[in-house]
């Protein structure tokens, strides 16, 4: 597929994103047909002025489209848009996935996937800061990074010809991947039932000039690596990772080192970062290891590191007051990111957002909690904590917030505290309802700050 190709074809974007908005930018220079297509109402109404929205996608006929891109994985765990994506099966050879649909019309591009919940998200933001520090032109694909904020509509974006794209790749996405290979993909975190899929639709796929980048850590990503390593057929470059031990011949972060042994090396490079648990340090290697592979001077790299407070919202440190630290994880959306504050952090003060449906009072069974400093926010009276007479309940965030700051000041001065801000999610992980507790976490944290001055 090439641009000429598209001229007198139409594409249907189903979903508006920052990925979507850039394609659609991109192609309307080139004068080809593009509609759009969301599920929100506010966001169809924002951008009727700037584009051509369809407003239902029920009852539309395959047949007026060419093309059909879907640039977001979040819309297809949406149950009325999964019905569509049903009848969509039927003409499956025109249903492209954003970074595929970019792959086919800039084949030459480099392309880069991130495989692991969580760990996807932060590589990726911390990839594209350190590429675009180095006036290398890099475009995030990856869905986190897309939310759009309908009162500030970027209707800049844009997608250049030379553009180095990344994406955070999840399980529907790889299930849309039709015959792409990546540049550089990463394996960081899977489970068993996954492998087979990401053996199928990425790793067979590679070719032997591709760059496959795997966590070690993960017993699921070991297995792989241990069946690539004793594979004859296999061709292409296999870089170990590990934050857990040293490596003969792969990358290590122990402490606040990153050792690289690859190939023969016996490098070791200072890292200066606030960002110390493990999802945070292996997103941080693995942003490394990419940036290194594409040749980025080891000064520009660390520079980032140091400067990188992880994603808004994902285990993000947002600052620290004397010996208080603030952190936000409030979108946190699986158990590796709901756990891991607990497994690096000693004193930590937990404020618990509960809203949306929730579990019973099992969920604190999953928390290492010393239950005198767990906080809880429930907003509608969903969980009973009858059983656990010290934790701290609450109707509001400032107030849950007043009190942990009070609860603090009987600690001795030398003493480190971490409050985190965190969800209490149920069997589905769905931290929709959250995103905006993240903003009056700051809020709160900006006047404790300015009134202990």
């Amino acid at each position: 597929m090439f641009i000429e190709d598209l001229k007198d074809k139409n594409i249907l974007i189903l979903g508006i994103t920052t990925t979507s908005i850039a394609i659609s930018n991109f192609l309307k220079k080139e004068n080809i047909n593009i509609s759009m297509w969301d599920i929100s109402e506010k966001i169809k109404n924002k951008f009727k002025e700037f584009y051509n929205i369809i407003d239902n996608i029920d009852n539309i006929s395959f047949d007026d489209y060419d093309f059909f891109i879907v640039p977001k994985d979040v819309l297809l765990t949406n149950e009325d848009f999964n019905t569509f994506l049903n009848r969509l099966t039927t003409v499956e050879e025109k249903v492209f996935i954003d970074i595929e649909f970019l792959y086919n019309l800039f084949p030459n591009n480099k392309y880069i996937g991130i495989i692991g919940s969580g760990y996807n998200y932060i590589t990726n933001s911390l990839l594209n800061d350190i590429l675009n520090t180095s006036n290398i032109n890099s475009f995030n694909c990856a869905s986190f990074e897309e939310r759009i904020d309908i009162n500030n509509i970027p209707k800049n974006i844009n997608i250049e010809k030379d553009s180095v794209f990344s994406i955070s790749l999840r399980q529907p996405k790889m299930n849309y991947l039709k015959q792409m290979n990546f540049d550089i993909v990463a394996i960081l975190n899977t489970n068993d039932h996954k492998i087979e899929d990401i053996k199928k639709k990425i790793i067979l796929r590679q070719s032997k000039e591709s760059i496959v980048i795997l966590n070690i850590d993960n017993p699921s990503v070991c297995d792989i690596y241990d069946e690539l390593i004793n594979d004859e057929t296999v061709s292409y470059k296999i870089i170990p990772l590990s934050t857990n031990k040293m490596l003969d011949n792969g990358l290590s972060y122990i402490n606040e080192t990153i050792y690289d042994y690859h190939n023969n090396k016996n490098d070791s490079y200072d890292i200066n970062t606030k960002l110390l648990t493990e999802v945070n340090k292996m997103s941080i290697l693995c942003a490394f290891t990419i940036a290194k592979e594409l040749d980025i001077d080891i000064k520009i790299i660390q520079d980032a590191i140091t400067r990188f407070n992880g994603i808004s919202n994902y285990l993000e440190v947002i600052t620290q007051k004397e010996n208080i630290r603030f952190i936000n994880n409030i979108e946190a959306n699986n158990k590796n990111l709901l756990l891991a504050p607990y497994k690096t952090y000693s004193n930590l003060y937990s404020i618990f957002m509960v809203n949306g449906k929730q579990s019973k009072s099992e969920f604190l069974r999953d928390y290492t909690l010393d239950s005198n400093k767990a906080f809880i926010v429930d907003l509608h009276n969903l969980v009973n904590i009858d059983n656990k007479k010290n934790v701290n309940k609450f109707n509001t965030l400032k107030e849950a917030f007043d009190a942990v700051i009070k609860e603090t000041k009987k600690e001795e001065k030398e003493n480190e505290i971490t409050i985190l801000l965190t969800p209490i999610i149920n069997d589905d992980m769905n931290s929709i309802y959250y995103y905006s507790y993240g903003s009056e976490y700051k809020d709160l944290i900006n006047d404790f700050k300015k009134n202990n001055n």
